[in-house]
C-alpha cells in the first residue's frame, strides 16, 4: 500500500527501509549487550537486612495522647487489619460507635510527632486481642501475635 504518490524507485525505497531497520536492530542489540556487560561487572549486592516494623507501628498507634481504648481500637484497625465490625464485636459496642472512636483517634494524633513510642501495656493488649481473634478461627493472626509478643518482651 503506497501513499497517494509512490516513490520513484519502489525497489530502492524498500531496500533503504530494510537497511535502516537492520541498522536499528543491530544498534539496539549492541547497546543491550553493552548494558548487560556493565551490569555483570557491577559488584553484587548482598542481601539487605529485612526490617520488620510491624511492632514499631503498634507502638506508634498506642500514642500517649490517646486513651487506651482508642489506641487499641486504632491499632487493631490500622495495623492489625481487623475490620471495624470485628473490633466492635470484640468490645461489644455498635459498629458505628467503634467507627467514631477510631476516627476521633486518627484526628487526635494527626499532625503530632510520632517520635515517642506508646505504652507497652496498650501494645500487649492489642496483641492479646489479635491473638484471641486468631484463636477464634476468624483469622490467622494467632501466630503473628505470638511472634510480636515474644519480640516485645524484655
Amino acid at each position: 500500500m503506497w501513499p497517494d504518490d509512490p516513490p520513484r524507485d519502489p525497489k530502492g525505497w524498500l531496500v533503504t527501509v530494510a537497511w535502516r531497520k537492520f541498522l536499528d536492530a543491530a544498534r539496539a542489540d549492541t547497546s543491550r549487550r553493552h548494558r548487560e556487560v556493565r551490569v555483570e561487572g557491577e559488584p553484587t549486592r548482598g542481601p539487605g537486612e529485612v526490617v520488620d516494623d510491624t511492632l514499631q507501628l503498634y507502638f506508634l498507634c498506642a500514642h500517649s495522647t490517646l486513651p487506651q481504648a482508642s489506641a487499641v481500637a486504632l491499632t487493631l484497625r490500622a495495623v492489625g487489619g481487623l475490620t471495624t465490625r470485628q473490633i466492635a464485636t470484640a468490645y461489644h459496642v455498635p459498629e458505628a460507635t467503634m467507627a467514631q472512636r477510631i476516627s476521633r483517634a486518627k484526628r487526635r494524633i494527626a499532625g503530632l510527632p510520632l517520635d515517642q513510642p506508646g505504652d507497652l501495656g496498650t501494645v500487649l493488649r492489642v496483641l492479646y486481642l489479635v491473638f484471641n481473634e486468631g484463636i477464634a478461627g476468624t483469622s490467622t493472626w494467632a501466630a503473628e501475635a505470638i511472634r510480636l509478643t515474644v519480640s516485645s518482651s524484655p
